[in-house]
């Protein structure tokens, strides 16, 4: 009886074909790059979260004719409530960041404490070059509509509602000018204010009616100095 040879492979042919393996893996790893794609991942869900969260503070004031208040605020940011039904019926589970910690929300809380005509909510994207983040946020001269207490390395992407921008960014040059405008909570228009004086949430100095630039300001006119 013949019994035909079965050529077995070499110990260097193993090793070979291991090394190529081995540089297989590592060039997809490197084009892959789990890491930024988990990152993204969470990026998207974060976008996805605050749209959502928009939604149902709009179906509260379709409802309501309010915001939620700021002691309302204050309960939804509180971590315990992630992914509870702390706002049920409008979000049948609250949503939090992927991190596990609230969102952060701000209202109209100084104007129209009892019955807020604003909201803002603020995250913080792990993808520092996302084009969803404002362009030169990261040195520009940015701020948002909250309390002041977070900075560019803290949020760099939100949602608001339609009558007010998440974000505005001063422009030095045309907040030297004397103008005062006052934005209308409810419609978002921009007018120059009458008397050319005008304080408080809603009061801009230094800008055209576009509000393209907006100059925030606590008071504008002579009066103010």
């Amino acid at each position: 009886m013949m019994f035909k040879n079965k050529r077995s492979f070499t110990l260097v042919e193993i090793l070979i074909v291991m090394a190529i393996v081995v540089i297989l893996l590592t060039t997809a790893v490197a084009t892959l790059n789990p890491k930024a794609m988990i990152v993204r991942a969470h990026d998207s869900r974060r976008k996805r979260d605050l749209a959502r969260i928009k939604v149902a503070f709009e179906d509260y004031f379709n409802d309501k004719g309010c915001y939620p208040t700021q002691n309302m605020v204050n309960e939804l940011m509180d971590n315990n409530h992630c992914f509870s039904s702390v706002f049920s019926p409008w979000m049948k589970k609250w949503l939090c960041d992927p991190s596990g910690q609230p969102y952060y929300i701000f209202v109209d809380s100084e104007e129209n404490p009892t019955c807020p005509k604003w909201f803002e909510i603020l995250t913080n994207l792990g993808n520092k070059t996302d084009i969803d983040i404002p362009s030169n946020w990261y040195g520009g001269n940015f701020r948002y509509l909250g309390d002041g207490s977070l900075g560019a390395e803290d949020v760099n992407y939100g949602v608001s509602s339609s009558n007010v921008f998440w974000y505005q960014q001063d422009y030095p040059d045309a907040c030297d000018l004397d103008t005062c405008y006052l934005v209308n909570p409810e419609t978002g228009a921009c007018l120059q204010a009458v008397g050319n004086h005008c304080s408080g949430n809603y009061c801009y100095y230094g800008h055209d009616e576009t509000c393209t630039v907006m100059c925030k300001t606590s008071c504008c006119g002579s009066d103010c100095y």
